[in-house]
């Protein structure tokens, strides 16, 4: 049911002329400010009343009924804030911001109602993350925290009308809000700049070696080039390059986080790639194959697709792989690179 105010155009005598005329003034003002219909109203408040003795999640009726309020809601007040983004209030800048007011605080209101209908969803996937990604510093509250600002981002971008439940649609905004804290501030440890010197100078020694003898260094050869001792070393290998941040009072580079990814995933396929050109033909390249490594661009196989290409059954074919896996293992724990990977 449209619940704008009414509006009473001006009246031309050439009805040609008549759906061209702008409105202006007041008449703009009542076309961005929406009102809730008692229905609507009532609707909310029983919803409202509802969720604070049980919060389950809403019913597909009921998202029909709520979302299209929400979108009139959320547009009415991008259009305010454009008016005054654009400066086009016309002397009302006032009442417009009264407007503005008034419009959020539907919104907000609506969007807190569809979050807290969905809150065992989102301790569900905080709880999850948790779990999977061994979280240890950081408070179940403080996921939650971020899955409910994911879940409030996904209010705003959801359409009902495509036919999705917004609980399945909402998952992925609460799981990446999330996984994105988590990798942000949970693994975040600050180092000061020796250490950061001394990473990248090990690690480049490492790309050095690689490149001339197609081989890994030995913790002993690292350390005889880089002058540190080898259990220096050895914790200097057991860095991430996303752990690495300037210390306080220093300018970081918003780049520097992307650098050392790349740094990082090139030098680990590099890595991987040496110590699986050690394994006999049938072997490497059933890795490759299962794995994605060495030209294959990160595309895998089954073992029954790896099974087709060498004649041989799935069974043997894992047989293989698992004896691979067993000397890959080894071969890079006698490097000292068994934490590493």
């Amino acid at each position: 049911m449209h619940s704008f105010s009414t509006i009473t155009l001006p009246q031309h005598s050439d009805p040609r002329r008549r759906s061209l005329v702008k409105p202006k003034g007041e008449t703009l003002l009542k076309i961005c400010q929406p009102r809730l219909t008692g229905k609507e109203e009532l609707l909310i408040r029983q919803l409202e009343t509802h969720n604070e003795k049980k919060r389950i999640p809403l019913e597909r009726d009921e998202e029909k009924s709520l979302f299209p309020i929400y979108r009139r809601f959320f547009e009415a007040g991008e259009r305010l804030k454009g008016m005054l983004a654009e400066g086009k209030s016309n002397g009302d800048t006032e009442k417009i911001k009264a407007m503005l007011n008034d419009v959020e605080k539907t919104t907000y209101r609506i969007a807190n109602l569809v979050v807290m209908a969905n809150y065992g969803l989102i301790y569900h996937i905080a709880m999850s993350v948790m779990t999977r990604f061994k979280v240890k510093h950081m408070k179940t509250e403080d996921l939650i925290n971020e899955g409910v600002i994911g879940s409030r981002r996904a209010v705003e971008k959801f359409d009902c009308e495509r036919g999705f439940e917004f609980g399945n649609y909402a998952s992925w905004w609460i799981f990446q809000s999330i996984t994105q804290a988590v990798y942000k501030k949970e693994r975040t440890v600050r180092y000061s700049t020796e250490v950061q010197n001394a990473f990248i100078r090990t690690h480049a020694f490492i790309q050095e070696h690689l490149k001339k003898h197609n081989i890994i260094p030995s913790i002993r050869e690292i350390s005889r080039y880089t002058k540190y001792s080898e259990n220096k070393v050895k914790r200097l290998l057991e860095l991430r390059p996303n752990e690495l941040v300037l210390e306080l009072g220093e300018k970081p580079d918003p780049n520097s986080y992307d650098q050392f990814e790349a740094f990082e995933s090139k030098q680990m396929r590099d890595i991987l790639n040496s110590f699986v050109a050690e394994l006999n033909p049938r072997e490497r390249k059933v890795i490759e194959q299962r794995f994605g490594l060495n030209g294959m661009d990160g595309r895998t196989a089954s073992l029954k697709q790896v099974g087709r290409s060498f004649n041989l059954s799935h069974e043997r074919i894992r047989i293989i792989e698992k004896n691979a896996l067993m000397k890959l293992k080894k071969r890079m724990s006698s490097q000292g690179f068994d934490n590493e990977f």
